[in-house]
Order: C-alpha cells, then sequence, then structure tokens
C-alpha cells in the first residue's frame, strides 16, 4: 500500500457517493475533507505534505 491510498480510498468514496460532481469538484471536496479530518488528529501535521505532492 502506498502512503495516499486513505486518500485515495477517500476519492474513490466521494466520487461514487456524489455522483452528480465532475471528477474534479469530487477529487477537491474529497482531499479538503480529508484535510479537515486529519487536522482534527493531533500529530497529523503531514496533510499539507500530501497535499503537495498530489497536486502536482
Amino acid at each position: 500500500m502506498n502512503e495516499y491510498s486513505g486518500l485515495n480510498s477517500w476519492i474513490a468514496i466521494v466520487n461514487q457517493k456524489l455522483p452528480h460532481l465532475s471528477r474534479p469538484q469530487a477529487k477537491v471536496l474529497a482531499m479538503w475533507s480529508f484535510g479537515i479530518g486529519m487536522m482534527l488528529f493531533p500529530g497529523s501535521n503531514n496533510s499539507s505534505s500530501v497535499f503537495s505532492t498530489t497536486t502536482r
């Protein structure tokens, strides 16, 4: 499993549950909500590095 498997899984779930959104819209929503979830847990300050490498 790669280091972004949680984010990739969440993007797939958002795509499946919200089919009326375009793929880019669903990806941005998934990334935003994933980041919010990560920031709620102490020690999860890696969200900026995850997003910086996935948006290139």
